[in-house]
């Protein structure tokens, strides 16, 4: 376990960064919209657009999947042949696990390179992850791209007690670093898990690959990137206390 965790709560005192998977760790939109579609069509709905799985990434898995089902196919909720929610995240995750195998989904272009930044920095931050994906997918995910080792808890939502946006699995996250969220960082690409990071009172930032764009990332955080290149700056001026603009 970690020993001589700072508890302070200022900028020189931020140990420890955690990281959202879909959208800004691993490219797996269209991955993740295939494995939708399985579902989907599976049950006899129709499939659904990248636009419509990326605006259902707010939500958790099984929120998400009905979602898709009830605003982006104009499905009735109470149709009865929606088969229950939790149904559908399980097929989700397995038709997911299914198409990782087929090698992806890969690691955004400079991954790697931030990861290696952050193992080299000193002292070394704590690193953690939380998806609102299943956490032993999110973690298969990681594993097959050699990127799961630096995490010291990697969790997915049906392993915290509420997904994204509620900031329960941040807190947990955070428990299990040892660290006081008010001194770690949170990196994602949607609404969602900038909203979780400001209740939980970590600090958001955004990245404008993912699922949402600069303008509406900024919408709940001052800090956006653009590329991986700018992630590993901001990372290393928080871990040094120097303030970024």
């Amino acid at each position: 376990q970690p020993r001589n965790i700072p508890t302070c709560r200022d900028m020189s005192c931020r140990t420890a960064i955690v990281f959202d998977v879909d959208g800004t760790l691993l490219n797996s939109d269209e991955a993740a919209k295939d494995a939708t579609n399985k579902v989907l069509t599976t049950h006899n709905f129709s499939p659904i657009s990248l636009q419509n799985y990326k605006d259902g990434c707010r939500f958790p898995t099984a929120d998400r999947l009905l979602h898709h089902i009830v605003e982006h196919l104009g499905v009735s909720s109470d149709d009865a042949t929606i088969p229950p929610k939790e149904v559908l995240a399980q097929e989700f995750d397995e038709a997911f696990i299914a198409v990782m195998r087929t090698g992806h989904p890969a690691p955004f272009s400079g991954t790697e390179a931030v990861l290696d930044s952050l193992l080299l920095h000193k002292p070394r931050p704590l690193l953690g992850v939380l998806t609102n994906a299943n956490g032993q997918a999110a973690r298969r995910a990681l594993h097959v791209n050699n990127l799961l080792e630096p995490f010291s808890v990697a969790l997915g939502a049906d392993e915290v007690p509420k997904g994204k946006p509620d900031p329960a699995g941040l807190k947990q996250v955070c428990a299990g670093l040892g660290v006081d969220p008010t001194t770690t960082v949170y990196v994602g690409d949607s609404l969602g898990d900038m909203k979780a990071a400001n209740a939980a009172g970590m600090v958001p930032v955004g990245v404008s690959w993912g699922t949402k764009t600069k303008a509406e990332l900024l919408q709940e955080t001052d800090t956006v990137v653009d590329d991986m290149s700018e992630l590993a700056d901001i990372l290393s001026q928080h871990l040094t206390g120097t303030q970024w603009q």
